[in-house]
């Protein structure tokens, strides 16, 4: 018997959005749907985000390398990007 197992701990802020944009029609995305590539690398596209701790709220800063948690399309990204 083997196991693997896979820690996925901080995937989500490691993944390289700039692949997976320039790779998006190599995957499972037919390239006759660019409408849904084009939205889909809109939405990758100029992310920012901020940090709440103890009532504080940081800065808005620009995020290069990750997806948005809880986004439903996220989960499907990182599938994709997993099997390429």
């Amino acid at each position: 018997m083997h196991l693997l197992f896979t820690d996925f701990k901080l995937a989500y802020d490691s993944v390289n959005r700039i692949y997976l944009c320039e790779n998006l029609n190599e995957f499972w995305i037919p390239s006759t749907k660019k409408k849904l590539v084009n939205s889909i690398k809109m939405m990758l596209q100029d992310s920012n985000g901020t940090v709440k701790t103890e009532g504080q709220v940081t800065e808005v800063s620009d995020t290069e390398s990750s997806f948005r948690q809880g986004d439903a399309l996220s989960t499907i990204l990182f599938n994709m990007l997993l099997d390429s």
